[in-house]
């Protein structure tokens, strides 16, 4: 157990008769359609779909066990798959199996599941779940003694157990849901929203029980419109010029002897950097770079990276960065798949002429939609895949 707090909710008379209702058409309890649904919520907030949750059986199954004294209470573990594609009712079936098997199996100690299955101990932790659902029976009213009443007091809860413990007591028609929390996993926000929207999925699926789980939406209008619209609401004005070799020629006729670049030991000014990249534009260009064209820099993060950057837009062309640290098979790959004109490493970036080219760069008109750059993926789906970037959205990139 550790230090924990307790979040009370709500779930409507309406919700509760509609899932009492699907419970009743499935040949099982509420407490079946409980424990779906909170298995659903457990599955969207967590991303996996084997979700294990515990819960208590009485541990009364014969009845000269019922006014016995004594403690018989048991824990029985329930498993169960959920799939997103699948409805509500769908797992409300798949739950019910799962139910009917571990209360079938109540009397069985929980420690001799344990050790059964070889889970690990440790302290402080369940070895086989950290969530706990349970649905207590109608409190009893309050007994008279002789005259004298008696008022139910709610006893403050300072630990919790498990990481998580959603309990529902029925009070009249609805349901009370009692959220108890361990403070240091969850604070109090998350533990409000968390049971905000299970009360929001047991709601939509009680009404929609064939509604696919992964469409039921979890977010209340306001929290949907503040994450898709307010917290969205980022435009800004676009650079006067369409492309950023524009807006480098403008700062660099502004401020030519500006420090434009340091890198290691090396300092360049506008100026300078302005006519090392012109002149290896014109190399580039009289070799083949043009526009919608690649140039394949394989350089090391150094001054020459730069103006082999700025010399390649203003050939016309698009580059595509190549780590010089990447191994010989991937750059083979990279070059198979994007086949670009020419490949500048630092063999043939040292070979390129000394000789001053006429003033200003290359004529080639730059159409702010040409290709920039591309980047590749890192092949999380087996195969990297290329991404054309242009230079009007890496203008906004930089603008932002």
């Amino acid at each position: 157990a550790g230090a924990g707090a307790v979040h009370t909710f709500a779930v409507s008379a309406a919700t509760t008769a509609r899932l009492r209702a699907l419970a009743t058409e499935r040949h099982t309890t509420l407490f079946t359609s409980l424990v779906a649904g909170c298995q659903a919520l457990l599955a969207r907030w967590s991303g996996q779909d084997d979700i294990t949750i515990g819960s208590l059986t009485p541990g009364r199954s014969h009845t000269d066990l019922e006014r016995s004294v004594g403690f018989y209470v048991n824990t029985v573990v329930l498993r169960t798959s959920v799939a997103e594609a699948g409805s509500f009712r769908d797992l409300l079936g798949a739950t019910a199996d799962t139910v009917n098997d571990a209360f079938a199996h109540g009397d069985t100690p929980f420690e001799r599941l344990v050790e059964t299955v070889g889970a690990t101990r440790e302290a402080g932790r369940n070895p086989l779940f950290d969530v706990m659902v349970l649905l207590h029976p109608a409190p009893p009213e309050a007994p008279g003694m002789n005259g004298v009443g008696a008022t139910p007091v709610t006893v403050p809860r300072q630990a919790a157990t498990f990481d998580l413990s959603v309990e529902f007591v029925p009070d009249g028609d609805e349901l009370v849901g009692l959220l108890e929390y361990r403070t240091d996993l969850f604070d109090t926000a998350t533990a409000e929203r968390m049971a905000d929207q299970l009360v929001r999925l047991l709601d939509t699926a009680a009404g929609e029980p064939d509604r696919s789980l992964g469409t039921i939406p979890l977010l209340s209008p306001q929290e949907t419109r503040r994450i898709t619209q307010d917290w969205n609401a980022t435009a800004t004005a676009a650079p006067a010029a369409d492309t950023v070799p524009d807006l480098f020629a403008g700062q660099a006729a502004r401020a030519p002897h500006a420090t434009a670049l340091v890198a290691g030991g090396e300092r360049l000014d506008y100026a300078t950097l302005d006519a090392r990249a012109d002149r290896l534009a014109h190399h580039l260009a009289a070799h083949g770079a043009g526009p919608e064209r690649l140039v394949a820099l394989r350089l090391p993060r150094t001054a020459d990276m730069i103006v082999a950057m700025l010399a390649v837009w203003r050939s016309g062309a698009g580059y595509l960065p190549l780590d010089p640290a990447l191994p010989e098979e991937r750059v083979r790959f990279l070059l198979d798949d994007a086949r670009p004109a020419l490949v500048l490493d630092e063999a043939a970036l040292a070979a390129v002429p000394d000789a001053a080219p006429a003033a200003g760069p290359p004529a080639v008109p730059l159409d702010p939609d040409t290709t920039a750059y591309v980047i590749y993926t890192s092949g999380s789906t087996g195969r990297p895949k290329g991404v054309a970037v242009s230079h009007r959205s890496l203008a906004n990139l930089l603008a932002g």
